[in-house]
């Protein structure tokens, strides 16, 4: 819960009384005022420093008294917005995207070394305000305004792909668009531009090559993933020259929990690459043939945004034996012969098909073959050395205290799966900022972890029996 700085029904001037606080940082706080407009009250530190850098006129910031504070504040009309940078919207369109865009470009000129990350966004002036830097986060620009545009998603804003798959609301021409309003590049013209130069300039210092995939505390997986389908797109006439187009279908199998969907999402962040999934809640239906005909759907999309991922999860719902299936079951016969022949295709024209489960002796013969599947990856529960591997990797990230105990987390976390790992660290990361504090400190992270702890002694809990004793009492 916030606690406001000033009391619900304050006049700060004549017509303006605030009814309720809506968002709080470090040196700010967003008030509703009424139906129609919003409120940001300011310290008077913060405030001066917006005004002496140039990012506001002094006649938009106003002054008042509260006890023996000095306040400064702006108003803004409810159908603009004034939120944190960091909110994350319910819905974002294109006019919005380009607003954010706008702000944060103009901003950026006036203050290149600030971080924006705990600031505030006035769309009424086209301006984001920050607020201290030694309790922030410093990120990237693209970063910042990816996240703004994909409602909290991590992920830089120049790639256009992946940016199109979460930001469904604009084409690419609008997000082309909104990149150039922040004066980005995407990507791809990006790499286009490079390489254009290094033909030109022959005798130029190569650029810095993309940094390694890197998959914290699963080795095996990680240079699976290099060797079998990175350097391969990566290098695609070296692979050509000897007969390999495309890398292959592949299968991780491992008990629930133990982080096959986390693997996957990080192949897919990197590369970059729409990303589409079957499952039973996608494809699933009661009517005939209406299921092979939602399969072949997503794999036509697929392809038709190729180069791209397709990920069929709990593959063991839809692709079992067909021999054990029942006499009668001819519908999940047509369902395994429509994988049969859409697998092979989406490979040849360049979308990486990936499965996951955890019953791999259930799946249909036909299905794990080589050819279809030329790999079936086992993945185990998470190891201490994992756990930690991945504590450190998600540490690193984030603003922390150099005291913590982490061998001692990864104790208390070693039979727990992998995404249990990724929930203490954001939930660490909750308490931290709610708190107001400045980086996670050691009790922090033992909070975070003691959740976990208690929700799983919760989902244990024993049910007892009362066994009669020889008299049968």
């Amino acid at each position: 819960m916030i606690d406001p700085w000033l009391p619900r029904n304050y006049h700060i001037s004549d017509d303006i009384v605030l009814k309720q606080i809506c968002f709080s940082g470090q040196n700010w706080q967003i008030f509703q005022a009424g139906m129609e407009s919003s409120v940001l009250i300011a310290k008077e530190a913060i405030a001066q420093f917006w005004i002496s850098s140039g990012l506001l006129d002094s006649a938009i910031l106003h002054s008042f008294d509260f006890g023996d504070e000095h306040f400064y504040f702006l108003q803004s009309p409810c159908d603009m917005f004034l939120t944190p940078v960091s909110f994350d919207q319910e819905f974002i369109t294109y006019e919005d995207g380009k607003s954010f865009a706008l702000a944060l470009s103009e901003s950026r000129k006036i203050v290149p070394e600030k971080s924006f990350v705990g600031g505030v966004f006035v769309e009424r002036y086209s301006r984001i305000l920050p607020d201290e830097d030694d309790a922030m986060q410093n990120v990237p620009d693209d970063i910042l305004l990816g996240r703004w545009l994909s409602r909290g998603t991590e992920i830089s804003a120049c790639s256009i792909q992946r940016m199109l798959q979460l930001f469904p609301t604009v084409t690419q021409n609008g997000l082309e668009d909104i990149l150039k309003t922040a004066h980005m590049v995407p990507h791809a013209v990006a790499d286009k531009e490079k390489s254009r130069n290094e033909t030109d300039k022959p005798q130029q210092t190569p650029a810095k090559e993309k940094e390694l995939f890197s998959l914290p505390g699963r080795e095996t997986l990680e240079t699976f993933f290099r060797d079998y389908i990175i350097d391969i797109v990566q290098n695609p006439d070296e692979y050509k020259n000897m007969g390999i187009d495309f890398p292959t279908a592949f299968i991780l199998q491992g008990p629930p929990g133990c982080g096959k969907t986390y693997a996957v999402e990080k192949l897919v962040e990197y590369l970059e690459w729409p990303c589409f999934f079957i499952d039973s809640g996608s494809i699933g239906s009661p009517y005939i043939h209406e299921t092979s005909k939602k399969i072949a759907g997503i794999f036509e999309e697929a392809i038709q945004h190729a180069p791209s991922v397709l990920v069929i999860d709990e593959m063991e719902s839809f692709l079992s034996d067909r021999n054990g299936s029942g006499a009668g079951n001819g519908h999940h016969i047509e369902e395994v012969a429509e994988f049969l022949r859409k697998i092979p295709e989406a490979t040849q024209k360049h979308v990486l098909v990936v499965a996951m489960t955890n019953m791999i002796s259930s799946i249909d013969a036909a299905i794990r073959r080589k050819g279809r599947f030329d790999h079936i990856i086992e993945v185990g529960m998470p190891s201490k050395q994992e756990i930690l591997a991945v504590l450190k990797n998600g540490l690193d990230k984030v603003p922390h205290d150099d005291d913590l105990d982490l061998e001692k987390i990864c104790a208390i976390l070693a039979d727990h799966p992998i995404s249990d790992v990724s929930f203490v660290l954001r939930e660490a990361a909750r308490i931290t900022a709610k708190s107001h504090m400045k980086s996670i400190s050691a009790s922090i992270l033992d909070s975070a972890v003691s959740g976990i702890v208690k929700n799983k002694k919760t989902e244990h809990r024993p049910i007892g029996f009362v066994v009669p004793d020889g008299d049968g009492k």
